[in-house]
């Protein structure tokens, strides 16, 4: 600030402009209005400058904030940022409905599968106790049904793995002979204290024997898996010759030419070919009808059965093309990757849990799933099938005796 007798001259103590002296120097009214002009837009470009640091400031310390209206000089009153409009909202609800609409299905599938997976371990499980039977008796296949008059002409006793007290029908040790009869409880010691994954199908698989033994029926008759005991170790009753003495069913069959054949499995080590043999394969009992799939919790049955047994038919896959004519009735022997089976008469199918395909295990060891329409093959379920004239082994048939 300039002092003496020029244009500015500070007022005593206040730092004011005051009036100038008239005389030379004096400004007019047109330099007033000038100096008036800068002065005002000097006071605007500072209030611009400290709103600036203003909003700087807050933004460096992470502040959203947002102002409305928008700050005016000397304002100071700010709102919190908006949140999602119902639009937004919708929107966002929608894409997630959408993702787990997908997702779904896919977790469902991984789940399904990790059962099946368990199921083939069982079922693996009781096919080398199977082949542990053999072991101890003497290269003998394990019979697929005795029936209690057998074992009373055989003079047999079957006992459970431990003693109960408290059961009723049950002394001792001793397996009433019905109960005796499936394979069921004649396999069990062989499984030891792995018995209770013949009832995994239904949650039961960490059961102890004497709950076991308390439910001796259901599990003689309803196992996780059927056994191919028509075919392998034989269906065992007495015959009504003059000497009635047990003998297995088919024991003296004949195929469509007239020539004997042997058709029931007797030593697992005479077995050719026992890579494709059938010897345990999800089952359940099924009546007259068509069935698309069993149910993960299904009962299973204690024997499963070929499309054809004998000259009957039992079941056949629909839709799949007819191959002749067997004991006068049509049957489809079905070829493809069906999950459908119609039971042509009250039959075990071999229906499969979880995924649609059957848990099978073969004669050589291996396990393995396969859908029905896969299993229409009696070359598969039957040691002697082969071709007869222009009759594939596919389609193989043979008389009762």
């Amino acid at each position: 600030m300039r002092s003496g007798n020029g244009p500015w001259r500070a007022t005593a103590g206040r730092g004011r402009r005051a009036p100038a002296t008239a005389g030379a120097g004096a400004p007019g009214p047109d330099e007033d209005r000038t100096i008036s002009l800068i002065i005002g837009q000097t006071r605007s470009s500072a209030s611009l400058h400290s709103e600036a640091a203003q909003r700087a400031g807050l933004h460096a310390i992470g502040a959203r904030v947002a102002c409305y209206p928008p700050l005016m000089a000397g304002s100071t009153r700010c709102d919190r940022a908006r949140g999602f409009s119902l639009l937004e909202l919708v929107i966002v609800i929608a894409i997630v409905a959408a993702l787990l609409a997908l997702a779904l299905p896919v977790l469902r599938g991984v789940h399904l599968r990790s059962k099946k997976t368990r199921e083939l371990s069982n079922l693996r499980q009781v096919g080398m106790a199977w082949m542990m039977y053999a072991q101890s008796n003497n290269d003998a296949a394990l019979p697929g049904y005795l029936d209690p008059s057998v074992q009373k002409d055989w003079e047999v006793v079957y006992e459970y793995p431990r003693a109960v007290s408290g059961v009723r029908g049950v002394v001792g040790r001793q397996i009433p002979m019905d109960i005796a009869a499936p394979w069921t409880w004649r396999l069990m010691p062989f499984l030891g204290d792995a018995g209770a994954l013949l009832r995994g199908h239904l949650g039961e698989d960490d059961l102890d024997m004497l709950t076991l033994i308390e439910h001796a029926g259901d599990v003689a008759l309803e196992p996780a898996f059927g056994y191919n005991g028509v075919y392998i170790g034989g269906y065992w009753t007495m015959n009504s010759g003059d000497r009635p003495r047990g003998d297995y069913r088919f024991s003296g069959a004949r195929d469509l030419s007239g020539r004997r054949v042997n058709v029931v499995v007797r030593s697992p080590s005479a077995v050719n070919a026992s890579e494709r043999l059938i010897v345990f394969c999800s089952s359940t009992l099924r009546e007259p009808g068509v069935y698309a799939r069993s149910s993960d919790t299904e009962r299973g049955w204690h024997l499963v059965v070929p499309p054809i047994v004998g000259q009957t038919p039992h079941w056949q896959t629909p839709g799949d093309l007819l191959h002749g004519l067997v004991d006068g009735s049509q049957v489809s022997l079905g070829e493809g990757d069906t999950f459908s089976v119609e039971a042509l008469r009250a039959t075990p199918a071999p229906l499969g849990r979880y995924t649609g395909a059957a848990a099978i295990f073969y004669a050589d060891g291996h396990t393995d799933s396969q859908t029905p329409g896969a299993l229409a093959d009696q070359s598969k379920w039957i040691l002697g099938a082969e071709k007869v004239g222009d009759t594939p082994a596919s389609q193989f048939t043979h008389t009762e005796y």
